[in-house]
């Protein structure tokens, strides 16, 4: 298994623990316990709290580095850009890119582009589509989904229960 696989793996397995124990303990939603332990691979790899909604406790300091990530990673500045963003996810996401790659490479060899990233979406559309078709990267787009979400709560644009 690849490494980050293994990482992944652990990773979410950790979580789901975690937030499993202090769902029993806090009587929490079972749809924010699922939402926690469905985006725990970006919440860790960012280095956040898997107990925590918006991954971080609401301070100042947290609320403005929140919404510094979704303006760079995102190009999200308020709630309207969110919304935006959170459809173009639920509507395309990165699957969209991914479907149409491994629809071009199961018609035959693709052009190896020379930009690093499109090369990389090639490979893993030439690899993975066969196998597993236009719902592979699903699971991908929904926890960005979540995250979306989580960060948006964390910046002020959403409202825990909007969240």
């Amino acid at each position: 298994m690849a490494p980050i696989l293994r990482f992944a793996g652990a990773a979410l397995f950790a979580a789901f623990l975690a937030i499993a124990a202090r769902a029993q303990s806090a009587a929490m939603a079972p749809e924010k316990s699922w939402a926690l332990a469905a985006s725990a691979i970006l919440t860790e790899r960012n280095g956040d709290r898997h107990d925590l909604l918006g991954g971080q406790p609401r301070t100042s300091e947290n609320i403005a580095e929140a919404a510094d990530l979704l303006k760079r990673s995102w190009s999200v500045t308020d709630r309207s850009d969110l919304l935006d963003s959170l459809s173009n996810l639920r509507d395309g996401g990165h699957r969209a890119s991914f479907n149409r790659l491994g629809k071009l490479a199961a018609l035959g060899p693709v052009d190896t582009p020379q930009d690093s990233e499109e090369r990389r979406q090639v490979e893993i559309a030439t690899k993975y589509y066969p196998k597993f078709g236009s719902k592979s990267i699903l699971a991908w787009d929904y926890m960005r989904y979540i995250s979306l979400c989580r960060w948006g709560y964390l910046a002020g644009y959403f409202s825990e229960e909007e969240a």
